[in-house]
Order: structure tokens, then C-alpha cells, then sequence
């Protein structure tokens, strides 16, 4: 019997749960190891979701009319963690974007997702609540603040209005165990969702035609399931390593091409919250790119993976396989502060050997909001990279 195994969900000092907001299951061949939750936006196929949702996916599946669906990657977005996914169909039923109207403060809202797959009822799920803030963690303005009680699993699903309308796509919540150990006290339903106006900016620099819809009279809430039935799904992420490590948590897509060789550095690594790690991560490839590096994989479809020795090892059997040189791995952190990112970057060759440490953070930096403590950190580290190109490690092409 599969299990949520809950401790890999927290990494470190977790301040926003990215992590928490998806279920996690021990990984073996072709196994589920991920899953959550994405609604249609378009009658050409689209579906929205997180970018962490599906993250290290060898295959994304979607359940949709009791049919198991393979769904294509069309776009991703992780500095705002919304992904864009397509199936080869169409659909009948999408839920519209709220126009016209702002979300007021004390709002009713609605979620509705799939959480705890296989642990909770397989049919949707959903709970009830109120808009708590009018902006996310640090007062970004792309967020939502919520009541409406979130589970992992829930990640990706639509947060609507008391018409139905999609007024958000739910994101995080504000982990209990970084807030127990820091404040001594326990959130109680801190929950985070990007605003409709992020999506629709996103939807529409992609070419999707999405509806849009005013708010109107308030449908009573037993009646809203019957309007979003068929247009939310519950979504897996598969992997087909062909591994039995269950401390693995959403390896990168290069395990499942191990058989080539690709010489050069292997780039991997973890850190929160999502879109953070995202973002350096994509600085250090840009970083090496430009540099003349050879990039063993590619790095733009890696994903992060569980942060401890485990992780490393498995990383370096896969590097030797592919005849690659070197292992990049990058971790990130967050310190007392919710801005306050720490980043480590180790090299190892083949053998498991360090070559060389560096270490960046945003501590004496301008850096208000997640987003640019991660670019103050991406830009110390770029700096650190050119010292070690074409030096072991690094290898030029």
C-alpha cells in the first residue's frame, strides 16, 4: 500500500510549503511519484496547474471523465509556478476567469482539487472559506491570501468565487513547522493563491483563448460542484526510473535518459520555495551557457529533487553512467526571514569527490519579496561561476 511520506515534503526551514501543497509517494519503477490537481482554461485542450506540481515527470497524466489521459507540457512559468499542459482532446465544460470586479476583502472563496490521492476519497473534494489579504507572503501583489483549508494535493486547483469564476490557482501555504519553530505559534489556515489577472497575463502571452466571466448573483454553494465537475482533474506525475531508492523524491528527467552518453557537467539540486530555485537555477545554466560550459543535460527540464546525501549518490551513478564529468549541485534555503535565501553550490567529479564549494545569500541586499532575494543570489553566483569555467568540473565544450 502506497504511502504519504510527509517528512520529505518539509525541506529545512521551509517558510512557504510549495512542497506541502502536493502529495508525495515513495518511488519505484514507473510509479507515481507526485500529484495534484489542474483545471481546463480553454476548449482547445489547456490546462492549468503549478509548475511543482510537475516538477521531474517522466509522464503527466490526467484523469478526466474517468479516463486516464496522457497530457503534454506546452508551457511553464516558474518564476509565477503556473504551468500550461494540453491533452490531444478538446473540452466541453471550462471554467472562466472573473472579470470586471475585484475580489474583496472577506470574500466567500471555494477550492476545489484532489488531495491526498489515495489516502482521501477519490472524488473532487472541496472546502469553503474567505479571502484573509488582498496579497501574498511580504505583500506580493500576485497573491491572494486565503482561508479555505488546503491539502497536499490541492496545489493547482481553482479558487473561485461564490459565481463560480476562477478569481485564483492555489499555490502554498504557510508551512506550521517553520512557523512553530520561529514564532512558537501554529497558522491556522494561511493558504496562497496566484490572482486571475497573473493567469490571464499568462494564458495570453501563450496565444490561449481562455473565457473570462462577471462576477453575478451568488450561487449557493452546494450547487457550484455541479459547475465545475469535468473541468478539474486530478493530475500525476510519473517517473519511470526503474529505482527502489523511496528517498527520492522528483528526480530529474536526465535518470530516465541515463543510457546516453553525455559528457560534460550534470546540473541538479533542491531549494524552496519552488520558484526561487527556479529562478537560480535557470541564472546558472544561463551562467555556463554563455561561459562555454558543456551541460551534460538540460538543465531548464531539470527538476529539484530531495535534499540529502541519498540524492547526491544516486546523482553520481547516473553521471558515470552517462560518461558525464562532473556533478553541479545547487541547494537553497531560506534563514530567520522569509527573503533571506542561501544558496550552496558544490562540484563533485564522477567519484563522488568535492572539487570546490561556493556559497551566496541575500543578506545585505535589497530584497523585499522571495523573487529578488533569489535574483540577488542568481547574480552573486554567476560572478563565482566564472572563476571555475574550464577548470575540472566545468569543462569547456
Amino acid at each position: 500500500m502506497m504511502e504519504i511520506r510527509f517528512e520529505e515534503i518539509l525541506l529545512k526551514e521551509i517558510i512557504i510549503s510549495m512542497f506541502l501543497a502536493f502529495s508525495v509517494f515513495p518511488l519505484n519503477a514507473t510509479e507515481v511519484i507526485a500529484s495534484g490537481t489542474g483545471f481546463a482554461v480553454s476548449r482547445e485542450g489547456h490546462i492549468l496547474t503549478n509548475v511543482h506540481v510537475v516538477s521531474g515527470c517522466s509522464k503527466i497524466t490526467a484523469k478526466i471523465g474517468g479516463v486516464e489521459l496522457s497530457v503534454q507540457t506546452v508551457s511553464l512559468d516558474p518564476r509565477n509556478d503556473l504551468a500550461l499542459l494540453k491533452i490531444s482532446g478538446s473540452f466541453s465544460n471550462v471554467l472562466p476567469l472573473r472579470e470586471g470586479t475585484r475580489v474583496q476583502l472577506g470574500e466567500a472563496v471555494v477550492v476545489f482539487g484532489y488531495p491526498l490521492q489515495g489516502v482521501l476519497s477519490n472524488s473532487l473534494n472541496m472546502t469553503t472559506g474567505n479571502i484573509s489579504a488582498l496579497a501574498g507572503l511580504g505583500d506580493d501583489a500576485s497573491s491572494l491570501q486565503f482561508t479555505a483549508p488546503i491539502q497536499p494535493g490541492n496545489s493547482g486547483g481553482p479558487l473561485v468565487d461564490s459565481s463560480g469564476n476562477v478569481v485564483g490557482v492555489v499555490t502554498s501555504k504557510l508551512s506550521p513547522h517553520w512557523a512553530a519553530k520561529n514564532i512558537g505559534d501554529i497558522p491556522q489556515n494561511v493558504n496562497f493563491a496566484l490572482k486571475a489577472s497573473v493567469i490571464r497575463d499568462f494564458l495570453e502571452s501563450r496565444g490561449v483563448e481562455y473565457l473570462t466571466k462577471a462576477s453575478a448573483a451568488a450561487i449557493p454553494v452546494t450547487d457550484l460542484p455541479a459547475i465545475v465537475l469535468g473541468a478539474v482533474f486530478p493530475l500525476q506525475c510519473i517517473s519511470t526510473t526503474g529505482t527502489n531508492d523511496s528517498k527520492l523524491n522528483a528526480m530529474s528527467r536526465a535518470e530516465s535518459t541515463s543510457v546516453e552518453k553525455l559528457p560534460g557537467v550534470l546540473i541538479a539540486g533542491y531549494g524552496s520555495p519552488a520558484t526561487s530555485f527556479q529562478t537560480v537555477f535557470l541564472e546558472i545554466e544561463n551562467a555556463l551557457t554563455s561561459g562555454g560550459v558543456q551541460i551534460a543535460n538540460k538543465p531548464s527540464a531539470m527538476q529539484q529533487i530531495s535534499g540529502d546525501s541519498i540524492s547526491i549518490k544516486n546523482l553520481l551513478n547516473i553521471a558515470q553512467k552517462q560518461g558525464s564529468d562532473s556533478l553541479l549541485y545547487l541547494t537553497i534555503e531560506h534563514g530567520s526571514l522569509p527573503t533571506n535565501h542561501y544558496a550552496r553550490l558544490q562540484c563533485f567529479d564522477v567519484t563522488g569527490k568535492l572539487l570546490w564549494e561556493e556559497k551566496a545569500s541575500s543578506m545585505g541586499h535589497w530584497a523585499p519579496t522571495d523573487e529578488a532575494a533569489a535574483r540577488a543570489v542568481g547574480k552573486q553566483l554567476k560572478k563565482i561561476l566564472k572563476a571555475h569555467v574550464g577548470k575540472p568540473g566545468l569543462p569547456l565544450r
